[in-house]
């Protein structure tokens, strides 16, 4: 799932106000990382052991499509068990390894990543891959190209 995520996130994080929440100190995660217990970290397991033992995927939004949601922490991890894959250490609350991979919070980045991906290709179709993409992209960059209120009550003042 880790090594996924980065280009996964445009299916966990579909549109552009989503990205708002990727900010270091707040309740998302920025870092591709996992931990015990720890509510920081993307993937976090709380109980290891008996009936409660669980993976917790804490990247996706409450706007993220469930079943691309789920295609894509199950491709993760079965690539994740075909390669024999190792997590790394995991992170705590005291630290964690030095500097993870991050998570981006560009909408334009993501949808470049999620384009670029084979592991994408493989687990949605290179078609399908493509037009999402396409559609992702014209969507952000009609998103960059707005002027919002924020900038016409900023700047237009000074100009």
């Amino acid at each position: 799932m880790l090594k996924t995520m980065r280009e996964s996130q445009l299916l966990f994080a579909p549109f552009a106000n989503s990205y708002r929440r990727f900010q270091p100190s707040s309740f998302a995660p920025v870092d591709i990382d996992w931990g015990f217990s720890h509510r920081g970290t993307a993937v976090r397991i709380p109980e290891k052991d008996g009936p409660g033992a669980r993976v917790e995927h804490r990247v996706a939004g409450a706007d993220a499509n469930p079943y691309f949601l789920l295609t894509a922490i199950l491709g993760g991890m079965l690539l994740g068990l075909d390669e024999t894959l190792d997590p790394g250490p995991a992170t705590s609350p005291e630290g964690g390894p030095d500097n993870p991979e991050r998570l981006t919070h560009d909408f334009l980045t993501a949808v470049e990543a999620f384009a670029s991906s084979a592991f994408i290709g493989d687990i949605l179709g290179r078609d399908y891959q493509k037009l999402y993409a396409d559609t992702k992209r014209k969507e952000a960059l009609t998103f960059l190209r707005t002027v919002s209120d924020f900038d016409y009550r900023t700047y237009l003042p000074r100009i």
